[in-house]
């Protein structure tokens, strides 16, 4: 028989920042700064009787909390150039830095039975970079050609722990952390 409670909390924000310039007629400027994220939070606690009616009945307690963080940058900046003889032609330079952090946390404690802590942690965090360049070029009313050169770089770290106070004899130590990498580069 089990009887608990559970308390969760969510918080979220996002907001943005646009710029827009004119350098003249033919030459803008864009830019725009984004940060989102969010935060929650759970508590849970039950109240565990095990009876298989050989045994005397056991009563224990179980408590569970996690948190995990989330927050996320973007910035983004494009040059537009237009050419007053030719409408329709455009070369557009962008670069975008994309950010994230992503933390993750998790207590569970079981007491009165096979008392034990299991702490589990992941914290992560990376980055992306993007560069492009685009050319338009219409010919004629109803064809263009388009041409364009993009490099994306996108780099994450994760790192991963569980702690225990009490061992699992089948569950090797190894198996209880990790650092993972990833990398990666398109063009």
């Amino acid at each position: 028989l089990k009887q608990g409670n559970f308390v969760g909390n969510w918080l979220g924000f996002r907001g943005s920042f646009d710029i827009y310039y004119d350098i003249n007629s033919y030459n803008s400027v864009t830019m725009n700064i984004n940060i989102g994220g969010h935060q929650k939070s759970n508590e849970g606690e039950e109240s565990v009787s095990l009876n298989d009616f050989i045994e005397p009945e056991i009563f224990y307690l179980v408590t569970d909390t996690s948190l995990n963080k989330d927050t996320e940058y973007e910035y983004t900046l494009n040059y537009v150039k237009q050419y007053p003889n030719n409408p329709g032609q455009e070369l557009v330079f962008s670069l975008q830095y994309g950010s994230h952090i992503h933390d993750d946390n998790k207590i569970i404690y079981q007491d009165g039975f096979e008392d034990n802590v299991i702490d589990n942690r992941m914290l992560g965090n990376g980055y992306e970079l993007t560069g492009q360049i685009d050319y338009i070029h219409p010919f004629g009313d109803d064809n263009k050609l388009e041409l364009g050169v993009k490099r994306i770089g996108r780099y994450t770290t994760n790192d991963y722990q569980t702690d225990f106070t009490t061992m699992i004899n089948w569950l090797s130590l190894d198996a209880l952390t990790n650092v993972f990498y990833y990398n990666q580069e398109v063009s």
